[in-house]
């Protein structure tokens, strides 16, 4: 079987090669080719990071598409954001072919925010692969709503936790705190968090405080504004009067490995420090909400806030949160496998983006008013000057954390 692993920003392409590297010992060739969305979206060094020497193909959303079309695919695997979605699979339903690559979708990461509209996004695949059980309810009863007619749906469990052992922590005196590019969105609560680590670590002079950044100021991602953190970060450790926190670099999974105990707001960091078996706390300092995603680990028995927390005493998972939200996405692989074999030997349907997407004759009319590609990225539904406005917040914080 050939698959086209397709993706956008790194995240992304992070997700789709753990998949690759799963699907490889069941006779499955696979190229992975970055699809590009956005100025500035991935640097070569963070595809080469990712992918490492594998052979990549970095193309436009019309070259991909092209390119994967006539490639001689079975399958495609796409990873890509709800707007990349949308466009590509507008392009697929206008795509006239007697035979076809078919084509699944997976997620990088847990889902928090927008989440019934990640699943509409999706609908029009052939194979929609989801994180979990409860993922998979919800997006049954999306189906229902809309009027669906056949069920596509696999769950798999998180693609992240794919490939995951559990391995003791005893031994081992780090612990670490993974960073997300806009989950606390502002200087002002993100030096809060390091302030607090800080506190941590002179109340816990044994052991080691470490922050693993979600990116540095050469590196992009699709969530603008984790650039500032390396910043924020230096200036709360130089103004600490006792002990300093350490930047720790690498994998997520070789950063987790050395760990004791790793926090996080909502990074699914976290689900593979569980996959891991190494303990894991999503801090609720900021509030419980979906905004910035500790409403996903609601019942797992993690939550909780700097002042709660021991790490001679770390939380331990619900096994029923577990099953409900993480499963055994090991095991499935090859109920994987089976469901690409099956799907792909039966007939190719037409790509239909309705109702999914919405009813045509609204579509039709924001594409007359907006255009199509402004009309896929839901441009209507932003109010004018609302980059202006964001902009003059992000000053308002910088300004505040600085002066």
């Amino acid at each position: 079987m050939r698959i086209a692993h397709v993706s956008t920003f790194d995240s992304f392409i992070r997700a789709n090669h753990v998949l690759a590297t799963s699907l490889l010992p069941h006779q499955v060739t696979s190229r992975h080719h970055v699809m590009l969305v956005r100025d500035g979206q991935v640097t070569r060094e963070q595809i080469l990071g990712i992918l490492g020497e594998e052979p990549a193909s970095v193309l436009s959303m019309e070259e991909t598409f092209s390119e994967v079309m006539e490639g001689g695919y079975d399958w495609i695997i796409l990873s890509a954001e709800n707007t990349s979605c949308r466009r590509f699979f507008d392009l697929l339903s206008k795509h006239q072919a007697a035979a076809r690559p078919r084509v699944a979708t997976i997620y990088p990461g847990i889902l928090f925010r927008h989440h019934v509209d990640g699943l509409s996004a999706r609908m029009p695949a052939d194979l929609v692969i989801l994180n979990s059980s409860n993922d998979q309810r919800l997006y049954r009863r999306l189906l229902e709503a809309v009027g669906g007619s056949s069920d596509n749906s696999f769950n798999l469990g998180p693609v992240t936790a794919l490939g995951a052992k559990t391995k003791p922590a005893e031994g081992r005196n780090k612990v670490v705190f993974f960073d997300q590019p806009s989950v606390p969105r502002t200087v002002g609560e993100k030096a809060y968090i390091f302030r607090e680590l800080l506190k941590l670590a002179d109340r816990h002079p044994e052991l080691e405080f470490c922050v693993k950044l979600r990116v540095t100021p050469r590196q992009m991602t699709l969530h603008k504004g984790g650039q500032d953190a390396l910043g924020v970060f230096e200036a709360c450790n130089a103004s600490a009067s006792g002990r300093r926190l350490t930047l720790v670099d690498g994998s997520s999974r070789d950063v987790i490995a050395n760990a004791c105990l790793c926090l996080s707001v909502s990074s699914t960091a976290l689900i593979e420090a569980i996959a891991f078996g190494c303990p894991a706390a999503a801090i609720t300092d900021f509030g419980i909400d979906e905004e910035y995603g500790v409403s996903f680990f609601l019942g797992s028995g993690i939550t909780r806030s700097f002042s709660a927390l021991d790490p001679y005493d770390p939380p331990v998972v619900n096994p029923e949160w577990i099953a409900d939200n993480l499963g055994e996405p090991n095991l499935r692989i090859p109920c994987l496998m089976e469901e690409l074999v099956r799907a792909g030997n039966a007939p190719a349907e037409n790509v239909a983006v309705f109702p999914a997407y919405g009813s045509r004759e609204f579509f039709e009319h924001a594409c007359a008013e907006h255009g199509l590609r402004r009309a896929l990225e839901r441009h209507y539904r932003k109010p004018k000057g609302s980059r202006l406005r964001k902009f003059s917040k992000f000053l308002k914080n910088r300004i505040r954390f600085l002066g």
